[in-house]
């Protein structure tokens, strides 16, 4: 899902960084694997914080922001090398050789997948696949608590500093966590309040209709 960065791109990268963990556990939708239980209400969400910890999760830092991304950019391991016995390798290291370009660094951050990622615009990463007539949800829950500027900071007091911890559990327990359970209920209503006041040009009556349906069976 893309979001706009919005005239206050610091708040919003907070915010959006923050929900990721409640994103995961209320659209979780792969408990299983190969037609088993893996005993994860998300095991998309599992698979991905772990396949290479170097390019995924929350990228986060209260201090500064842009300096926490720039060196987990910088420290993710580029996808060149590997092969006639040259090891992989973080992009920094690769940076004083001479034939590393500006078209090598835009390609290696292309190859990074945090939950949130910057580009000209916020792409977050964080929810399952849904049932099509539910993809109305997570529409609505992110931009009503978004792009609506009361809701977004009222949303942001409620749920904090973004939070790693989190999403290890919401992948793992999803809404089964009663500390993720209550939030994600409260930012429900908020989510829902947000997006009737942005009214029909923003999210149309049919969805928000559809997200609250899909919100009373989640919760």
């Amino acid at each position: 899902m893309n979001i706009e960065r919005g005239e206050d791109p610091k708040s919003r990268w907070r915010l959006l960084n923050a929900l990721a963990p409640i994103i995961v556990a209320l659209f979780a939708n792969s408990r299983q694997y190969a037609r088993k239980a893996t005993g994860w209400a998300s095991y998309r969400a599992q698979l991905w914080r772990t396949l290479d910890p170097s390019r995924t999760g929350i990228i986060y830092d209260e201090a500064d922001h842009v300096e926490r991304y720039l060196g987990f950019a910088l420290d993710a391991i580029a996808m060149r090398g590997g092969g006639d016995g040259v090891a992989y390798r973080a992009f920094r290291a690769w940076m004083p050789e001479p034939a590393i370009s500006r078209d090598d660094w835009l390609f290696h951050l292309s190859t990074l997948f945090p939950e949130v990622r910057p580009k000209e615009f916020f792409e977050l990463r964080s929810a399952d696949t849904i049932e099509p007539d539910a993809l109305a949800a997570p529409v609505v829950f992110v931009t009503g608590l978004t792009y609506d500027d009361e809701t977004a900071h009222r949303a942001a007091k409620l749920i904090g500093a973004p939070s790693e911890k989190m999403l290890e559990r919401a992948g793992r327990l999803g809404l089964a966590d009663p500390e993720i359970r209550r939030i994600a209920s409260k930012l429900v209503v908020l989510a829902l309040d947000g997006g009737r006041r942005l009214g029909n040009d923003y999210i149309k009556r049919q969805h928000l209709e559809a997200a609250f349906q899909y919100f009373a069976r989640a919760l």
